[in-house]
Parts: structure tokens; sequence; C-alpha cells
């Protein structure tokens, strides 16, 4: 008898380890599943003051992305800094050129500008807005892909004297 409740135990551990086994590849086949979906709406690498933030995980629920006559975009991820950017008049301005010095005072159109929010490391509640103050921005928008990269120095909006190197590289599907 206790031979035969001790292969019924056994039996039933078995089962449930590769049910158990079974819904974990289902878990990871949706988790790959989600990253890949989400690096098909966009990417984004951002380098503020020496520190590099991949955004591999983005919020599309709280991000914005807007195209028509302009871009205006706001990628958001937990615990990253938000970038904001605006490319006022971008069909015409991409038609006649590709790189961009910022600020674009003399392209005779609405600046782009490029923002950024910064949450504190201690609880993320404390924000502080930073903006990008001079540099090279290179664009393209080819089929319904937006894809951007810039490089300068900014640093925070309230406080002109500070600069700090900014770069980053942008891949996102209109």
């Amino acid at each position: 008898m206790k031979v035969l409740i001790t292969l019924l135990v056994i039996i039933v551990l078995l089962i449930s380890c590769k049910e158990s086994k079974k819904h974990e590849e289902k878990t990871i086949l949706k988790t790959e599943k989600v990253e890949v979906e989400n690096a098909s709406k966009g990417t984004l690498k951002l380098t503020l003051n020496g520190k590099t933030y991949v955004y591999n995980n983005i919020d599309w629920e709280k991000s914005r992305v807007k195209y028509d006559d302009n871009i205006r975009l706001s990628i958001v991820q937990e615990r990253m800094p938000q970038l904001k950017f605006w490319f006022p008049d971008v069909k015409e301005s991409l038609t006649a050129q590709n790189n961009f010095k910022l600020p674009d005072i003399h392209r005779g159109k609405l600046p782009i500008s490029i923002n950024f929010i910064l949450y504190s490391e201690e609880g993320g509640k404390s924000r502080e807005a930073w903006i990008f103050r001079t540099g090279e921005l290179r664009a393209s928008l080819e089929n319904d892909r937006f894809q951007m990269t810039f490089k300068g120095e900014g640093g925070p909006s309230l406080d002109s004297s500070k600069r700090y190197p900014i770069s980053g590289e942008l891949n996102i599907k209109m």
C-alpha cells in the first residue's frame, strides 16, 4: 500500500512540474514577443553627461508620437529620462536637408527642440528639466520611420551656465 501511495505522489509531482515548465516557457515567449513588438515601434539610446540609457521597454501607453506637418514625440520609460522632441515643418525641412545645427534659428522656421525630464534617483519624485542647447542633429523620414541622431551639449533649463555632453539615437515608427 505504501508503495502505491509513493508512486501516486511521484506521478502527481512529475505532472505538476511538467505543467509548471510549460507555463514558464509560455511566459518567456510572451515576454520576448512584447520586447520584439516594442522594438519594432521604436528604440532610443540616450547619453546625458556620461550616463547611457537604453530604452528597451518604452511605455507606449504613456508615450506620444504625433506626426502631421510637425513631429512631436514624448518617449517615456520607467526610471529613465523622458525625451520630448519637436520638429516643425518636418517634410519641407527634410526635403531640403538632413543635417541641422541647433539652435537652428537661421532655418527660417520655428526651432527644433529637444528636451528631457530627469527624475531623481531617490524615489523618482523630484524632476528636473534639461534642454539640448547646441549641437548637430541628423534626421531622416522614410517609409513611416523617423530616424535621428544628435550630439552636442545641454543642461538644466534654469541654469544655462551648466553644460554637459548629450547624444542620442532615435528610431521611431510614425
